[in-house]
């Protein structure tokens, strides 16, 4: 099912201006919804025929509103039609913006176009993009401003506007007043043609003016320096401090053989590795001096935090009586084969937990006593019986 398209024209009476004309209004309707505008023309009502919906008049002013009423028939028949096959949906607010040209899509322009695009590859730094490609993007952005400028007198050019000529200007401009080498323009054109292309695939632009333009770098033989050439860099004088950080960074790179991008991402690196510490220290901050310092132990050459010295000394302590029980050991080890080799007879009587040894001191009577042997040989509690006669 097509959709369906009514355009009238038709007079405000009641709607009068100074001179005594009524304004030409349109209405479009399309699918039974409706959109009224005024055409920004203006006729005196006698003469205006509302069943032709044009003026009778013969003057020139009746003309010029008779061309304009056909002419815009024929403009939203073309914008409808264009619409259907691009398989866009047809409205009569649509129309009407598209036809007085304050629809977005037709509204694009280039430099817009390019800082909306660099502003989202700046956020995907460090994650597609690096910033040194935003820049390059950001120059480039920069030099077209100064091209249409120069070459239109304008701040910006819609994309529709957008051809051939100005690529062509842009890499001749590039390399006159700019200065740039071959590559160097290749590489400001890449970013140019990225912008058509995403215009194109977003159907921003209809046309493409890089067709049939070619772009071809050139091979370039890099000379060695010389040590004497190094050395007379090194021992030149600048008066400008901008320049000696130049030839300072330029001498290391060639002493250490580290690129530029290596010497850039090191200093870049240390920058964000002090405001990263800085906002550590900004999140993380003591309710006082006093506090930070009750929480160490203040020696002459170093300081200990009280924890860490708790958790040492409870290890001393520790391994002082490991030693001191490993020495009872020994000794009670010791007596108890001095006495087997004097003949003393001793019961032992296995306990698992705990016993006391009982010793008869009394008359000579025949006791019992048990006693702990631990044997160091076969590493576990023997029982021995052994009976003695004090």
């Amino acid at each position: 099912r097509r959709d369906s398209l009514g355009v009238l024209f038709f007079l405000r009476k009641n709607q009068l201006l100074k001179n005594g004309e009524a304004p030409v209004s349109m209405r479009i309707t399309v699918n039974g919804q409706r959109e009224e505008v005024r055409t920004k023309k203006s006729i005196h009502p006698d003469s205006w025929n509302q069943a032709k919906e044009c003026s009778r008049a013969r003057d020139k002013k009746s003309r010029d509103l008779n061309e304009y009423i056909e002419s815009a028939r024929i403009r939203i028949a073309q914008l409808f039609n264009e619409m259907e096959q691009a398989g866009k949906t047809n409205t009569a607010e649509v129309l009407i913006r598209r036809f007085f040209g304050k629809d977005d899509e037709n509204r694009k322009t280039l430099l817009g176009v390019f800082k909306e695009h660099n502003e989202k590859c700046r956020q995907l730094i460090d994650i597609d993009y690096e910033e040194i490609t935003i820049r390059r993007y950001d120059c480039c952005a920069r030099y077209l401003g100064e091209l249409i400028k120069e070459k239109y007198g304008q701040d910006d050019l819609l994309l529709k506007e957008v051809n051939g000529e100005l690529v062509r200007s842009f890499e001749f401009y590039m390399k006159t007043e700019r200065k740039c080498q071959q590559n160097t323009v290749i590489r400001y054109m890449k970013c140019f043609k990225k912008i058509i292309n995403l215009s194109i695939a977003n159907e921003w632009m209809s046309h493409n003016p890089f067709a049939g333009i070619k772009f071809h770098e050139v091979a370039v033989n890099k000379e060695f320096l010389t040590m004497e050439e190094i050395n007379t860099i090194a021992a030149k004088d600048f008066h400008l401090p901008r320049l000696e950080l130049v030839r300072d960074v330029f001498v290391f790179q060639c002493m250490t053989g580290l690129a530029f991008i290596d010497v850039y991402m090191w200093a870049w690196m240390q920058e964000k590795e002090e405001e990263r510490a800085k906002r550590e220290q900004e999140k993380v901050k003591p309710k006082s001096a006093q506090e930070v310092d009750n929480s160490y132990l203040n020696f002459k050459f170093f300081r200990v935090r009280k924890t860490s010295a708790v958790i040492a000394i409870l290890g001393l302590l520790v391994f002082i009586l490991t030693l001191f029980s490993m020495k009872q050991q020994n000794d009670y080890s010791l007596l108890m084969d001095e006495y087997y080799r004097q003949g003393i007879f001793f019961s032992f009587s296995f306990v698992r937990f705990s016993r006391v040894a009982t010793f008869a001191t009394e008359n000579p009577v025949i006791s019992a006593i048990s006693l702990y042997d631990f044997s160091s040989s076969q590493s576990k509690i023997m029982e021995r019986s052994i009976l003695f006669n004090l």
